[in-house]
């Protein structure tokens, strides 16, 4: 039975070993979005530190992992922290001023699990967690997989958009439908 939680410090070695599935996975379909040093082990560990990274876990191996954070600021522009970005990131979203936020990191699932509902369960588990939040993500335009994933969920894709670097930081913007 799949069982769905929070990410413990003792879980590192084993969340790497997933990425590194994952990303070997994505390598051998032309993918490169996670081959550019990021993320690193560092970010997971940071995750597992500030209790946002939650695993699928079945018969004590870890089938899917997803990092949550809830700043648009902290998380698309975190160099610039420029506010004028955030504002028409927000409004690309139809984001209104008392919308709480979850953003969605580093959803992935092993290659050896996928198509089994992993993905969805972790994505209704963050629903039921995280309710009347408005969702904002982004997908690296070479993953038609999960662009499909989303698509098929229901979330909005709102096109590509250039995140802190310009053109070089491009991914698929995606939304949740407006929250209740």
């Amino acid at each position: 039975m799949l069982k769905l939680g929070l990410a413990h410090e003792d879980d590192l070695p084993a969340v790497m070993k997933l990425f590194r599935r994952v990303n070997a996975s994505l390598l051998e379909e032309g993918n490169t979005m996670w081959n550019h040093g990021y993320p690193l082990e560092e970010d997971f560990r940071s995750d597992i530190g500030r209790k946002s990274l939650y695993l699928a876990r079945e018969g004590g191996r870890i089938k899917g992992a997803v990092s949550v954070s809830f700043d648009p600021l902290e998380a698309f522009f975190d160099e610039s922290h420029d506010p004028k970005k955030l504002n028409a990131l927000l409004d690309k979203c139809a984001a209104k001023e008392e919308d709480s936020y979850l953003i969605v990191h580093r959803l992935m699932v092993d290659p050896m699990d996928q198509r089994k509902g992993i993905a969805s369960n972790l994505v209704s588990f963050l629903k039921d967690l995280y309710p009347h939040r408005l969702w904002i993500f982004c997908a690296h335009p070479a993953n038609t997989k999960a662009i499909a994933f989303y698509e098929k969920k229901g979330f909005y894709n709102l096109g590509p958009y250039d995140f802190e670097y310009g053109p070089e930081s491009r991914q698929i913007l995606f939304c949740s439908p407006r929250p209740r």
